[in-house]
């Protein structure tokens, strides 16, 4: 199958199109902060808060709303506004999606019986990825939750994995090799 691409042109006609359209979506109230967490880290990414116009009068909108069903739930005024800011004076990780400072150089993971240092590294694509992602699933974001290339119908193993000739390994024996490309030692544990 072929790759068909969308140009700036098309797209922006299509968009001319049904600019005035509205929309109305319904998410369930669990929902709501996951909702507000996308929005406030969209927020943070450099090119969101430079721009102005239609991008950032959307995120705007979308936090007011947030703030509201906060206050709505019973927050104060004073919780509201660190639900809204909570973390944001750190630096936004591309791997984790979160804000934190950087992974200190003397940080480890244990796991499976080997010692993981900076830089840790997602165990499926081999992406670089900070210690809290590798904590929490030794797997970058898009290969945690569902989104990694594997799944993909065009996937090529060969161009997008760091080792492909992996694949047919079992479990042990991957891990094994990771560790050793990555210069883990054996866990003291």
């Amino acid at each position: 199958m072929e790759k068909k691409e969308v140009t700036i042109e098309q797209y922006a006609q299509v968009l001319d199109e049904h600019k005035h359209e509205v929309y109305d979506i319904s998410i369930a109230a669990w929902q709501m902060p996951i909702l507000h967490g996308l929005i406030v880290t969209a927020a943070g990414y450099p090119d969101s808060r430079e721009t102005g116009g239609a991008r950032k009068e959307f995120i705007a909108q979308i936090r007011w709303w947030c703030r509201e069903k906060f206050a709505e739930w019973g927050f104060t005024p004073e919780e509201v506004e660190y639900l809204d800011t909570q973390e944001r004076d750190k630096p936004f990780c591309t791997a984790c999606g979160g804000y934190h400072e950087p992974d200190p150089e003397d940080s480890y993971v244990d796991f499976e019986g080997y010692r993981y240092h900076p830089p840790f590294r997602c165990m499926c694509c081999g992406k670089e990825i900070c210690a809290r992602q590798f904590a929490f699933g030794r797997c970058c974001r898009p290969c945690d939750t569902g989104a990694c290339q594997t799944h993909h119908r065009n996937f090529q193993i060969s161009v997008a994995h760091e080792h492909p000739e992996w694949w047919s390994l079992d479990a042990l024996e991957y891990r094994r090799k990771f560790a050793e490309v990555v210069g883990a030692g054996p866990s003291p544990h």
